[in-house]
C-alpha cells in the first residue's frame, strides 16, 4: 500500500475529487449520495468534508434537483396518484439521490406551484 502511495497510484483525495464531480455531472447525485459512497469505498472523513466543500455548489444543487424531480414527476403524474402522493414519492426519491430535506420540500414546492394548472386538470 505504501508503495503505491508513494508512486502516487493510490490518491483518496483524487479519487475522491474525480468520483464526485462525475456523479454530480452524470448521476445529479445529492451531498448525502455521494458522502455515503465515499464512506463505503474507505475514503477519511477529513478527505470526503474538503472534497464536498469544494466540489458542491448550492445552485448546481439546486438545479440538479430540479433535474431530476421534474423527471420522477412526468413519471409519476400518468400513474394516477393524488397531489399528496406524488410529493411523497417526490420527496423519497430526491432523498434517495442524497438531496437534504431542505432542499427538497423547496424543489417539490416549486414544481408544484409551477404546474398547478396540471395537477388540476388530471
Amino acid at each position: 500500500m505504501q508503495d503505491l502511495v508513494e508512486k502516487a497510484l493510490l490518491n483518496d483525495t483524487e479519487f475522491a475529487e474525480i468520483f464526485t464531480e462525475e456523479n454530480i455531472r452524470l448521476k445529479l447525485w445529492g451531498k448525502n449520495k455521494i458522502k455515503s459512497e465515499l464512506i463505503k469505498r474507505g475514503v477519511a472523513q477529513e478527505i470526503i468534508a474538503k472534497v464536498l466543500l469544494e466540489k458542491f455548489q448550492p445552485e448546481v444543487n439546486y438545479d440538479n434537483a430540479i433535474l431530476l424531480a421534474e423527471k420522477k414527476l412526468r413519471l409519476l403524474k400518468n400513474r394516477g396518484f393524488d397531489q399528496n402522493k406524488l410529493k411523497q414519492k417526490l420527496f423519497a426519491f430526491l432523498g434517495s439521490r442524497g438531496y437534504d430535506c431542505e432542499t427538497c420540500k423547496e424543489v417539490i414546492g416549486k414544481i408544484v406551484n409551477s404546474s398547478e394548472e396540471e395537477w388540476h386538470t388530471d
